[in-house]
């Protein structure tokens, strides 16, 4: 490669990272309050760290699969502890035996049975229920079995045709994004980028109302709920 060759690569990496840089800066600002808070939970911290940097660095598809892990691990934990008394290491030769019922329990649950039991034990209200079985179906089901048509709910786009050498267009053909799957994966990649933010602070919110219930759920935890940036 020529020296000038190389020099315009390295000012176009340049200006790649550059953009790159601010873009991430301005995600972080918005979930900054998150990477601040640790919960030393184990269950949970890691996958809220990697959906942390997923988002900052603008991978939205990873940061819904993540927070669809987060909330689903996160609400059979929370009713495996409560079920289980279990509050901190005290003797490992009895451990596996304290966590064998709940395990037996609630691990092989589905999201949406894992949802109706904690809205059964008083972790979440009716209308919580509501909520995330409204995420089940659109983030959870849509993204993990890779089904449009869960995602986007017959969203209808305007299209058009043309020709760059004779500017003719076509007139506008209206289609369900779902039916043509090239439009559908510029409809899913749109969702993940206006919805994966959003998404990820509900399911932080909902840890931090409900917290105690994995601890001690006559222990009030006074953590800040967040509230979205625009």
């Amino acid at each position: 490669m020529e020296n000038k060759e190389l020099d315009n690569t390295v000012k176009e990496m340049l200006l790649f990272a550059g953009v790159v840089t601010l873009a991430a800066n301005e995600r972080y600002l918005k979930i900054k309050e998150i990477f601040s808070v640790r919960y030393a939970l184990p269950e949970i911290d890691f996958i809220r760290d990697e959906i942390g940097k997923c988002f900052v660095n603008g991978s939205d598809h990873a940061c819904i699969l993540l927070t669809n892990m987060l909330l689903e691990r996160y609400c059979k934990e929370v009713l495996i502890y409560k079920m289980s008394g279990f509050t901190f290491i005290k003797d490992l030769t009895t451990i596996e035996k304290d966590f064998a019922p709940a395990l037996k329990k609630y691990k092989n649950l589905s999201l949406e049975q894992t949802l109706q039991e904690c809205k059964k034990e008083g972790v979440i209200n009716e209308d919580e229920l509501k909520l995330f079985l409204i995420y089940k179906e659109r983030f959870r089901d849509g993204f993990f079995h890779s089904d449009s048509s869960r995602v986007l709910k017959g969203h209808i786009g305007s299209f058009v045709t043309g020709t760059l050498s004779t500017g003719e267009v076509t007139s506008p053909q209206n289609l369900v994004l779902q039916n043509v799957p090239p439009f559908a994966g510029i409809g899913v990649k749109m969702f993940a980028e206006a919805n994966s933010y959003g998404y990820f602070i509900s399911v932080e919110n909902l840890i931090r109302k409900t917290l105690r219930h994995y601890i001690n759920e006559k222990y009030e935890i006074n953590l800040e709920i967040i509230k979205p940036q625009p």
